[in-house]
């Protein structure tokens, strides 16, 4: 049964265990089974390559991890999740990810006042004086 794209509420399937593996790169890997809301299964796999760890932490941390020790066992905070689906090596393919920071980005690199003034100057053509308006 397709599941469809979109946002919905899950807790980690207290049933099933966590699964520790290796991504085909080499990079550790976690898969959790989540139970949706509407009670489908889904697995979300979280990433610990150099790039990648501190988003899956955040993950974890959404799931209830305190961010210390090794108990991974009570992960049982309820995560909003997002299902998408993408094509890979010629299959559809599900994507589960835990959205944290109220599922919204956060770059890694920002810019301070005087640098947004500089690019919004470039950007519009006009000095900008004053707070920038974003």
């Amino acid at each position: 049964m397709t599941i469809a794209a979109g946002k919905y509420k899950a807790k980690r399937n207290m049933d099933r265990e966590i699964q520790f593996g290796k991504t085909s790169g080499g990079h550790e890997q976690i898969a959790v089974d989540l139970k949706l809301a509407d009670g489908h299964d889904v697995t979300t796999f979280l990433i610990f390559s150099d790039a990648s760890r501190p988003y899956s932490e955040d993950r974890l941390k959404a799931l209830g991890w305190k961010g210390q020790g090794n108990d991974l066992g009570a992960l049982d905070a309820e995560v909003d999740v997002e299902i998408s689906y993408q094509e890979y090596k010629g299959e559809q393919k599900m994507r589960v990810e835990i959205l944290t920071n109220g599922g919204r980005v956060k770059l890694k690199e920002t810019m301070d006042e005087a640098q947004k003034k500089n690019f919004l100057s470039r950007l519009t053509g006009t000095p900008v004086t004053g707070k920038s308006p974003f």
